[in-house]
């Protein structure tokens, strides 16, 4: 997600936005106010979702080759919203590689050498 992103932009401001309601308001501001953002976090989604992208800002989004993903446009899989010889792709549209789809948000831990040892000898 770019640092200037329809949805960056947005969490910044809804932040702000809490804090200051919760110093001041009652709760039926804050319903008020998690409604309104409902919906501009939608507007947002589909805004990122709309962008055209050219085939190798893509391929860095999608995990697909900019020359698999040019074979997709060739053969319809893919509508080209560019040009022939220029295709551009919408963001929404883009298949996504499996093992994209299942990243692990556990961070990795290194073992040390004798954790090793005892993983390898406890099999």
């Amino acid at each position: 997600m770019k640092g200037n992103s329809p949805v960056a932009t947005l969490l910044a401001r809804w932040r702000q936005e809490a804090a200051e309601l919760t110093e001041r308001y009652s709760q039926a501001a804050l319903a008020g106010l998690t409604s309104k953002h409902i919906q501009e976090l939608e507007d947002a989604l589909q805004q990122d979702a709309d962008e055209l992208l050219n085939l190798t800002e893509a391929a860095a989004v999608c995990g697909y080759t900019d020359d698999s993903l040019g074979r997709m446009v060739r053969e319809g899989k893919l509508e080209n919203h560019g040009r022939r010889h220029a295709p551009l792709v919408r963001k929404g549209d883009l298949p996504r590689k499996p093992h994209l789809r299942e990243v692990s948000k556990t961070p990795t831990v290194p073992l040390t050498r004798e954790q090793i040892a005892l993983a390898v000898v406890n099999r």
